[in-house]
């Protein structure tokens, strides 16, 4: 709980110092929610909130970006890393000796993951809507240790 009270007050108070923020929906994993806060012209933060068939994943990174232009398109490319964490819930039989048959109890495993990525976006002029594609490794440091992550999609930001 302290931690998505945390989450509110920065997705509260954080527009207030920085230079400017967005709201949108990606399309991938994670997908969902995306937020971005621009902490200054070369760098911003971007948080990624998730919810797919009962599980539900959280994704912060902070990433450096670079304006540049592809033809007559301004475009902007970005990299950098940060931390994630999938909450899955399953149920498992558990077997007790107390009880004749065994019963089913709802459990909750957490896979937290350092994450990198690179992307590009286009900020759409006439409108303050950003499009962007992005993508990168994962390395997965729960339990079982998986190099084999990865993560990428594409989506759209409303700038405020």
């Amino acid at each position: 709980m302290k931690k998505i009270l945390f989450f509110v007050f920065l997705a509260v108070f954080t527009p207030i110092i920085v230079h400017s923020h967005g709201i949108g929906l990606v399309g991938g994993y994670p997908g969902g929610l995306v937020f971005r806060w621009d902490m200054q012209k070369s760098s911003a933060v971007d948080l990624y909130l998730d919810y797919y068939w009962g599980d539900f994943a959280i994704a912060g990174d902070f990433v450096l970006k670079k304006d540049m232009k592809l033809g007559e398109f301004p475009i902007q490319l970005f990299y950098g890393g940060g931390i994630g964490a999938m909450f899955y819930t399953y149920n498992d039989y558990v077997y007790d000796s107390y009880y004749i048959y065994g019963h089913i109890v709802k459990k909750t495993y957490i896979y937290p993951s350092i994450r990198a990525k690179v992307g590009a976006s286009y900020f759409i002029q006439s409108m303050p809507v950003e499009i962007f594609i992005e993508m990168g490794p994962s390395i997965n440091i729960g339990e079982y240790i998986n190099l084999i992550g990865f993560h990428g999609g594409a989506g759209f930001r409303y700038r405020f």
